[in-house]
């Protein structure tokens, strides 16, 4: 990396006061992406030998298979290439990314609007094999960095992302529902009591827990409490990862203390 660069880091880390450097994490071309490439090569090829030998009915079947994987490949190959070869630091009091073109974006804690966060758990016969995260970060202004397994260590990262963004915007949060203000969460909406459901409250004392889980086709809300033995539900659609899940915990302990 050149004296260049490194400038403009310890400037945008200076200017946002970021604090110490704790670590720094490297975006590579994911082994998963370069099978896939390779995968769609070789289909390919299989579709234009069967149309080199005139065979036409299994050429027509293979390659209206092939066109939609190919253009996913494609798009997979330019997503990949767009998002590697890219540098994130992780300081004390946010994040510095700078991507594949040299480009420099701070994200302090304080700043960060919304942080999206998926996780999964792929096996074999009930064998986990590999853990894949994805954890999308935006700025106050729209600017936002993905962060997956192109980052070793992405998981203890997500984590602490996750939670030094909501603990820098609790303060401001509270503040909002002290003043009677909401908050909404991907159409779950807050207040000081509690958590708006059905025309109810559920107040904060009540609840004892808060989760989130992505299915194929929405996102399922589960809200638990106290005084029910069956937990409250909320479906949204389409499924997509829950937006600052974390924060929304940390206001629900922060007002369940209080």
């Amino acid at each position: 990396m050149s004296e260049t660069i490194t400038s403009q880091i310890q400037a945008a880390a200076d200017n946002e006061r970021l604090g110490q450097l704790r670590q720094r994490y490297h975006g590579r071309f994911r082994l998963s992406a370069v099978f896939t490439i390779v995968l769609a090569v070789l289909f390919t090829l299989v579709v234009a030998g069967q149309i080199l030998d005139s065979s036409t009915e299994i050429a027509t079947t293979l390659l209206l298979i092939d066109l939609p994987f190919l253009a996913l490949t494609i798009w997979m190959w330019r997503w990949e290439h767009r998002h590697s070869n890219d540098d994130l630091y992780l300081f004390d009091g946010g994040l510095v990314h700078v991507d594949r073109k040299g480009v420099v974006t701070s994200y302090p804690w304080a700043g960060i609007t919304e942080v999206r966060a998926r996780r999964m758990e792929l096996s074999i016969e009930n064998i986990p094999v590999r853990t894949v995260s994805f954890i999308k970060v935006v700025r106050g202004d729209g600017a936002s960095v993905v962060l997956n397994n192109r980052f070793r260590g992405v998981q203890p990262l997500g984590i602490a992302v996750q939670e030094s963004s909501a603990s820098a915007r609790l303060p401001l949060a509270l503040d909002v529902l002290r003043a009677g203000d909401t908050i909404n969460f991907d159409g779950v909406v807050i207040d000081l009591q509690g958590i708006r459901y059905g025309g109810r409250t559920l107040t904060w004392p009540t609840i004892v827990a808060l989760g989130a889980a992505e299915g194929i086709v929405w996102t399922k809300v589960t809200i638990r409490t106290r005084v029910r033995r069956r937990p409250y539900t909320r479906r949204l659609f389409p499924s997509r990862p829950f937006p600052n899940q974390w924060l929304l915990v940390t206001i629900a302990r922060a007002l369940n203390v209080d």
